[in-house]
């Protein structure tokens, strides 16, 4: 078995937008990414219990399933002489290529605030994620509220691949039991999540998206053909078809926590819902700049997040159709977007690695992170609720802890 490899709690501030608002500080903790991957990650899925995950490995289709383990180690309290720490740090912080070293150099050296506060100013000018990780260690060992050190290690257990090319969607089953994958081929399999065998299988006129709906007897597929198609789990039978009235072609979809409502977005620029009871259309959703990359409903089924290429996250109220907020924070395109378990949080990701945790229920700015040189293909909550993964254009997934405070 392989370990990927790890970043280890890289320290995110908090957005001034929310600070003095009353809004409760939360941080954002980068926390490791996993596997190094040769091409996109477009999907990433956690069992109910958070402990197994499963991605794309490659773009033909192969998969990797692994076993999320927690280690804590005990770290040193603070160092005696802090000064000790600055000339490894330095040395550590890499390339010149674009004054990095200068940059931190200043920052270590002149700031006057001590060693602690030169490392966190020097996080963001860091040449590397090794030299992230040092800075990251030498502040466990000089803070005291920092006494242990949480790492978690992705152990590969197996590999399998269900059919050639590149996988859009990858869930398990809301009782953790089956897995549902499917690919832009259009095969749409489900698996054993005991020892990842097939099960079932069935061929969709390609698969842009792929889920279950509540109970886990049935899923839907957002089909290349124009179609939102939903199919019995047990027999493989394609029950229904919902067309896609709007035109263009459908990208994502999502069916609200109590089974009635099934959203979905595509290109160019709409947004549908329908009511499943009826298999009507209820709503067409519209005023987006741009082409509406994901969507997401609130856990308690009442409200409907969509993440647009033109720059916004907009917020609406399911039943009536109307919209609640427009976020905007985001420097360029979003591309996804999700509701934590407890529907307190809302995470977008999108163009040039930004990703951004936002108070669900103000549309407060809570806090940021970018990784440079990937977008996010996918980004959700991890069942805990207290993490958080983005599955990137570039190589690995990234994964976030959560860290709020008074």
């Amino acid at each position: 078995m392989t370990v990927a490899r790890m970043l280890v709690l890289i320290l995110v501030p908090l957005s001034a937008t929310a600070r003095g608002s009353g809004v409760p500080r939360v941080e954002l903790e980068l926390f490791a990414f996993a596997p190094e991957s040769p091409a996109s990650v477009s999907a990433v899925a956690f069992t109910p219990d958070s402990k197994t995950c499963v991605m794309p490995i490659d773009s033909r289709g192969r998969i990797g399933v692994f076993e999320v383990r927690h280690e804590v180690d005990d770290v040193a309290g603070p160092a005696a002489d802090e000064q000790q720490l600055i000339p490894g740090l330095i040395a550590d912080l890499g390339s010149d290529e674009f004054g990095q070293r200068e940059a931190a150099s200043a920052a270590l050296g002149g700031m006057g605030r001590g060693a602690e506060g030169a490392l966190r100013d020097a996080l963001p000018r860091a040449a590397s994620a090794e030299a992230r990780v040092r800075i990251r260690k030498l502040l466990s060992r000089i803070t005291e509220d920092k006494g242990r050190d949480e790492e978690r290690r992705f152990v590969e257990r197996l590999q399998f691949r269900v059919a050639p090319g590149s996988i859009r969607a990858i869930c398990y089953s809301p009782d953790g039991t089956r897995l549902l994958v499917a690919g832009l081929a259009g095969v749409v399999s489900i698996l054993d999540a005991g020892d990842y065998e097939e099960v079932l299988r069935v061929q969709a006129e390609g698969a842009l998206d792929a889920l279950w709906l509540p109970g886990g007897k049935r899923f839907a597929v957002a089909e290349g053909a124009g179609d939102v198609s939903v199919w019995s789990a047990e027999t493989g039978e394609r029950l229904t078809a919902l067309p896609v009235l709007l035109g263009g072609e459908p990208y994502s979809i999502d069916i609200s926590p109590d089974g009635r409502w099934l959203a979905c977005s595509g290109m160019p620029k709409w947004v549908a819902v329908w009511d499943l009871s009826t298999e009507e259309m209820v709503h067409e959703l519209g005023g987006f700049g741009d082409s509406v990359g994901d969507v997401s409903f609130s856990p308690d089924s009442k409200r409907l997040a969509t993440a647009s290429e033109d720059g916004t996250v907009r917020v609406w109220e399911v039943a009536g159709g109307e919209e609640v907020f427009a976020l905007r924070g985001h420097p360029d395109e979003v591309w996804c977007v999700d509701y934590s378990p407890d529907g307190r949080w809302l995470v977008s990701g999108g163009e040039n690695g930004h990703v951004i945790l936002w108070d669900a229920a103000t549309g407060v700015q809570l806090a940021t992170d970018v990784q440079e040189a990937a977008y996010g293909r996918h980004v959700e909550f991890l069942p805990d609720g207290e993490s958080l993964a983005a599955a990137t254009s570039y190589g690995p997934a990234h994964f976030w802890k959560l860290r709020t405070g008074r």
